[in-house]
């Protein structure tokens, strides 16, 4: 078995991160703060409120997605059993 110096490993690290195009793929995602509904949002600013409603309106339009996509899914199964 051939032996390898000590600098091996992180050369091959290094070239192995060599291929991420973008430095921020390599950073851990940060988790949006969770809404948290009825809460008090009389401390909240306008802005943040405003940032609030947006997120809120993206995870409407996912859930209307899922929801088609279940629908589609329940639709293409009746017709495949019909036959």
């Amino acid at each position: 078995m051939r032996r390898r110096g000590p600098g091996f490993r992180l050369e091959r690290k290094r070239r192995a991160l060599a291929i991420v195009t973008d430095p921020e793929d390599l950073q851990p995602r940060k988790k949006l703060p969770g809404i948290v509904l009825s809460e008090d949002i009389a401390a909240l600013s306008a802005h943040e409120l405003e940032l609030r409603i947006a997120r809120l309106e993206d995870e409407i339009k996912r859930y209307k997605a899922a929801v088609q996509a279940r629908h589609a899914t329940k639709l293409a199964a009746e017709n495949f059993f019909k036959r």
